[in-house]
């Protein structure tokens, strides 16, 4: 967990199109590599199947960490200093679950859900 470290508490305001928007920024550095998400920054959270919205919520997932796999996908992993794969932008979902102590059942099936779903929306991105 040494190599996450940064300030991870995400504060969000639901906006009147049911979009979620960054209060604040949220910075935190990732095996050495910087990241900042700025204020303002929208995205949906957890985007839930209907068929699992029983299942998980999307604060169950914390919030830092479907907001930094949103920003992440939006710009294909491009950040000033480094461009992370989509691997890594995974990854850095589910680590981020840990370090907010997301149960270890809840963040390895939404991390696989990525994994098994996610490429269509890295590719529209």
């Amino acid at each position: 967990m040494s190599e996450l470290t940064g300030n991870l508490q995400a504060v969000v305001v639901r906006n009147t199109d049911g979009s979620w928007s960054l209060h604040e920024p949220l910075a935190f550095t990732w095996r050495g590599h910087d990241i900042t998400i700025p204020a303002r920054f929208t995205c949906d959270l957890s985007s839930i199947p209907a068929g699992f919205k029983w299942l998980f919520s999307d604060s169950d997932l914390s919030i830092s960490a479907p907001v930094a796999h949103d920003f992440l996908y939006r710009r294909h992993g491009w950040t000033p200093t480094y461009t992370f794969t989509r691997a890594q932008a995974d990854l850095l979902f589910r680590v981020i679950q840990q370090a907010r102590r997301v149960p270890f059942l809840s963040r390895w099936i939404t991390w696989a859900a990525v994994r098994v779903g996610g490429w269509w929306a890295w590719k529209r991105a």
